[in-house]
């Protein structure tokens, strides 16, 4: 057996500093080792019955699919052994992405969005081949907050993650970073040659089957990236994934930031500020917590006038929304409820006395008005939309940044003032409504299909929700 061994001399610049360093020293041999198919689901409800079948000298592996957001399968291969990946395609392949990696995670096939079907790759086994530091998540430069690392992507290729943003080509470096106590950073590129990046920020246990947080498209030619990410989890993982434009190569400094702690003692905007007593925030079910509300300026949508405690007292609190809930900023469901746990209609913020609300993320709004902006003027046609405020929001003393506090669309007559429909109206003009639909996560029992689709995507499926009346489940 012949065995190489390399030695390599890099040059990095760190915090201002010319460092030489031996990046690896690597025993290549002719052996057997262990490829990894990392698997990835945009929109976090896995393949839709896609999958992508494996074969190793003609013997079959087995199916390989993303669950979740993404996951990540192993092929064991030895050196000259044929391997052969086929691509079956279902629903939303617009979705769904795959890189296969060597042993030293060198890019070996890559796929999607809507990932090319049937044999996609025949090749054969290689145990050795080097790795690239920083070409991939998995070969990551470890980078802490509070530092500025210079980095020069010249010789990098692609890792195959594609963040669909930025005009992402490829020519991507790597670096992981530790989530800090306070859960909030901010990433930014500020200097080099390379003055017009992308950066995109992905998270798992793993360094495969990455789930993409957010991508900073920056602000056209000449300009850095800049990124910010609240509410993460302290000590999760962090892959840090920066390029230039358009493929473009260059020198740039990366830098991240601790944002800490936040107190904001006043603001042209409501302040929200909301205590978990000890809990985690969930999705869909409804854990104890405190809101405070207090407000002295005259920023709201309203423009009311309100006396600086607007409300302070006890709130069942949970994640709402479905693909949103995945935002580093998420949306939050509230009931106002009573000392004894129970549901509590009050007015908040000059809106009609309910116990129903909505935190509603801006994340994928930097004008922050899109939504209040249709509410008004839905409003000004003479119809229904839910009254809201611009406010900023603090949880457990960690600023979450800019929401849309509004009323949750539901039955009441300060809301949608539509009939009262009971299980006895299955006849005549009681069951003509009213009914409240929505377009979300759907099954059988929850929705029904419209007979139209989309003008712009034919041939695709509509599904109604119900939200009013909820359906009545029959086990």
């Amino acid at each position: 057996m012949l065995a190489i061994t390399l030695h390599i001399l890099r040059f990095i610049i760190f915090n201002g500093l010319i460092i030489s360093s031996l990046l690896y020293s690597h025993v290549a041999t002719a052996q057997c080792c262990t490829y990894t198919l990392s698997m990835h689901d945009m929109y976090g409800d896995g393949w839709n019955g896609g999958f992508l079948q494996a074969y190793v000298n003609n013997n079959f592996l087995g199916n390989f699919y993303a669950t979740g957001f993404g996951s990540s399968g192993t092929i064991a291969i030895c050196q000259g052994d044929s391997l052969k990946l086929i691509y079956t395609a279902a629903d939303y392949e617009n979705e769904n992405t795959y890189e296969l990696y060597d042993a030293a995670y060198n890019l070996v096939s890559e796929g999607g969005p809507n990932p090319q079907t049937g044999l996609i790759l025949a090749t054969t086994g290689n145990c050795s081949s080097l790795p690239l530091p920083g070409s991939n998540p998995c070969n990551a430069f470890v980078i802490d907050t509070g530092q500025c690392i210079f980095a020069d992507n010249t010789l990098m290729n692609a890792s195959g993650v594609s963040p669909v943003c930025a005009e992402f080509q490829g020519g991507d470096i790597w670096f992981l970073l530790k989530v800090p106590p306070s859960g909030n950073l901010s990433v930014a590129t500020d200097t080099g040659t390379l003055n017009d990046t992308g950066i995109a920020v992905w998270t798992n246990t793993t360094c495969t089957g990455l789930r993409l947080l957010g991508c900073d498209d920056d602000a056209g030619p000449g300009s850095y990236s800049y990124l910010i990410l609240n509410e993460l989890t302290p000590e999760q993982n962090l892959y840090i994934q920066v390029f230039g434009y358009g493929g473009a190569k260059g020198t740039f400094r990366l830098c991240v930031k601790d944002l800490g702690f936040v107190r904001i003692d006043s603001s042209e905007l409501p302040i929200i500020t909301i205590h978990t007593l000890g809990n985690n925030i969930i999705n869909d079910t409804k854990v104890d917590a405190q809101m405070e509300i207090r407000y002295n300026g005259p920023g709201s949508i309203t423009h009311q006038t309100d006396s600086a405690n607007v409300y302070n007292g006890p709130i069942g609190i949970e994640i709402r929304g479905a693909s949103s809930s995945g935002y580093p900023q998420r949306p939050y469901g509230i009931e106002t409820r009573t000392l004894t746990g129970t549901n509590k209609d009050v007015s908040l913020l000059g809106m009609p006395a309910e116990s129903d609300w909505i935190l509603t993320s801006n994340y994928n709004d930097r004008s922050l008005i899109r939504n209040t902006l249709s509410f008004k003027l839905f409003r000004a046609m003479g119809e229904y939309a839910p009254r809201a405020n611009l406010c900023e929001v603090l949880i457990d003393s960690i600023y979450k940044g800019v929401y849309v506090f509004c009323e949750k669309i539901k039955r009441d007559k300060n809301r949608v003032y539509i009939a009262k429909l009971d299980s006895t109206d299955v006849n005549g003009d009681k069951l003509t409504g009213g009914y409240i639909l929505q377009q979300n996560y759907w099954d059988q029992v929850t929705s029904f299909q419209s007979h139209y689709s989309p003008i712009d995507h034919p041939g695709f499926d509509v599904h109604f929700v119900y939200e009013y009346p909820k359906p009545v489940v029959i086990r």
